[in-house]
């Protein structure tokens, strides 16, 4: 029998009988224990970094509706967080500054479409795409990661 504090070259025999060998349990079992506990730490460290910035990336689609910006009836927010096809197309209508409803810009996910309501636009310039009660309504399809003029139709105007 060996005495203690010698090392062990017994290999898988150890399990067996590491007792007469003078090797106390739990010695190998200490250091896996210190292991699995600094990866389990290093794992809540990574996630810890990685979960505002996952977060953040949430934040701007918040912002736009609520943080910084007048959200009067006429904004003209609601023109400059367009995509800038579409605000080019705007800009080519009003020749000058620019303000819209709510209602002027909505997106269809499903189909990929922005749909611009020109009777919630108000800006010099805007008097020619109006019939009466008739209002443009202009259509932005996504192509890639661009967006397109689609279909102009005159619609009943929703004010």
């Amino acid at each position: 029998m060996r005495g203690r504090g010698r090392a062990h070259t017994g290999g898988d025999t150890c399990a067996l009988n590491c007792g007469a060998h003078g090797i106390e349990f739990g010695q190998s079992s200490n250091k896996a224990n210190e292991t699995t506990g600094r990866r389990h730490r290093v794992k809540v460290h990574i996630l810890m970094l990685t979960l505002p910035i996952l977060l953040s990336s949430a934040l701007p689609a918040v912002s736009k509706s609520s943080i910084g910006h007048n959200d009067g009836p006429w904004n003209a927010d609601h023109i400059d967080d367009l995509p800038s096809e579409v605000r080019h197309y705007i800009a080519g209508i009003c020749r000058g500054p620019a303000t819209a409803q709510h209602d002027f810009a909505t997106y269809s996910h499903r189909e990929k479409r922005w749909r611009i309501n020109l009777e919630y636009l108000r800006c010099n310039g805007i008097g020619a795409f109006r019939r009466g009660n008739q209002c443009l309504d202009v259509d932005f399809v996504e192509q890639g990661s661009r967006f397109h003029l689609g279909e102009k139709q005159f619609r009943d105007c929703g004010f």
